[in-house]
């Protein structure tokens, strides 16, 4: 553009060309160089969202687990259709043992390995282990009750 504005401004005290010509030549090459500025910064923009776009692509790209999941989903529906569908059977002889009708409302409700925990007031944590296996009705009121130097062990 200074070189421009050399030549230009001695061809315009010598007359070849015209000072609004130069004067609009000035101007278009203003907005060009408005242009680039705009462009340029855009650009540093995407350049700040690189690292972001980088990570998120990683992370996009690693190994998923998904057909274990839908294994482990499609098991846990087969073993609840058998259980509803044994349930149905056995409540299509006898209606009354079956209070809102449907078979999923008597599905056992199965507790087996549990691991507690609570704290102590001397500071510390007691915990657990349940190795059995619990299964109850629903609707069944149940306590489960055991003295206390049995029922704790120290982790």
């Amino acid at each position: 553009v200074s070189i421009y504005t050399g030549i230009a401004g001695m061809q315009v005290f010598e007359g070849p060309l015209s000072l609004g010509m130069f004067l609009t030549n000035l101007q278009t090459f203003e907005a060009i160089g408005q242009a680039y500025a705009s462009i340029w910064s855009s650009l540093l923009e995407f350049q700040s969202c690189f690292c972001a776009l980088e990570r998120i692509t990683r992370f996009m790209n690693m190994p998923i687990d998904l057909q274990q999941r839908m294994g482990s989903n499609n098991s846990s529906r087969k073993v609840t259709t058998v259980l509803g569908n044994e349930i149905f059977a056995l409540q299509q002889g006898d209606p009354d043992k079956c209070c809102s009708g449907f078979a999923d409302d008597v599905l056992p409700i199965l507790v087996q390995n549990v691991l507690f925990k609570y704290p102590l007031r001397s500071g510390g944590v007691v915990c657990g282990l349940s190795k059995g296996k619990l299964e109850v009705q629903q609707g069944t009121l149940v306590s489960l009750v055991a003295r206390m130097a049995r029922a704790r062990r120290r982790c």
